[in-house]
């Protein structure tokens, strides 16, 4: 009954739904790609069966959108920022591959992203189009790992929009402006956001953009956000499940 019932709450949040006797699975069909720009996306979903990583080869359900080349220069290309730093590796879709996500445009690549963590994905093409993902909806708080002083690049990992006001941590650093205190920006439709997020003090802890009311705002699913820690040394936040 349960699960029926958080069935039943997703539907208002997704394109469509289904439920099988293990878990609950299903799709969104209007993750907006920007065209010749970049989209911070997410996977709005875990694997179906579980595991905490996404296959880049499959995150898309229909990868005809997508331009295929041979050389990187020329295609569509991920790249994802992990543990403060860009990954070695950035991904093509290649020609030479059968037309699938690759390193070295020969083979399709068998790597993955993490649940939690946003990527890049840059559209050579002109023109917004609607990508479609697919997976198991994730029905718990997420916890991720986070940078100390530096960036980390966050995924809303529910097929739900997200609260700002519910992403948590036990060391998040509050502070009376933006340049002292932790904080988060959000990149939609191929550029930020004007509104930029800090954990006010004077807001009694918690995510403002003016610095004392509680932003309302929220992360589209299928989106980002870079998330700034002020102090040194990895911690982690926790993203609230919004059904």
């Amino acid at each position: 009954m349960k699960k029926l019932v958080t069935a039943f709450a997703l539907c208002a949040a997704m394109s469509a739904m289904a439920v099988d006797s293990d878990n609950i699975v299903g799709y969104k069909s209007d993750i907006m790609l920007a065209g010749e720009n970049f989209s911070m996306l997410s996977s709005p979903f875990v694997p179906v069966g579980g595991g905490d990583a996404m296959p880049i080869a499959t995150l898309f359900t229909d990868n005809s959108i997508f331009k295929a080349s041979d050389t990187s220069e020329t295609a569509d290309w991920i790249v994802i920022w992990e543990n403060g730093v860009y990954r070695t590796t950035s991904y093509f879709y290649s020609s030479d591959a059968g037309n699938a996500w690759s390193v070295d445009g020969f083979e399709t690549t068998t790597d993955t992203i993490p649940v939690g963590t946003a990527f890049w994905l840059y559209r050579q093409n002109a023109g917004a189009v609607a990508a479609t993902v697919a997976g198991q909806v994730l029905t718990t708080d997420a916890t991720i790992n986070v940078a100390g002083a530096n960036f980390t690049m966050v995924a809303n990992p529910f097929p739900a929009a997200m609260s700002i006001a519910d992403i948590i941590g036990a060391d998040l650093k509050a502070s009376d402006t933006s340049e002292t205190a932790d904080w988060i920006v959000i990149w939609e439709n191929g550029g930020y956001r004007v509104t930029s997020y800090f954990y006010s003090s004077d807001a009694g802890n918690t995510w403002s953009v003016d610095g004392f009311e509680t932003t309302t705002d929220t992360v589209p699913a299928g989106g980002g956000f870079w998330f700034y820690r002020q102090n040194a040394g990895a911690s982690t936040i926790t993203l609230n499940c919004p059904y």
